[in-house]
């Protein structure tokens, strides 16, 4: 890949920067990307619990 195949960009909202990277063919990564997830998915499923609902005793 080439400087010249994508773009980068800032954007200053304040308070937050907003970064943003333009790529060639971003379909093909995001479906690796969507594979990695979904395998560290599947590998993982204890997961982490971040709702505090169960404790508390709802569904």
């Amino acid at each position: 890949m080439k400087d010249e195949d994508f773009s980068f960009v800032r954007r200053a909202y304040f308070p937050t920067m907003i970064f943003q990277i333009d790529l060639p063919n971003p379909e093909k990564l995001n479906e690796t990307l969507l594979n990695n997830i979904h395998g560290e998915r599947e590998r993982d499923q204890k997961w982490i619990s971040r709702s505090n609902i169960p404790a508390l005793g709802g569904a």
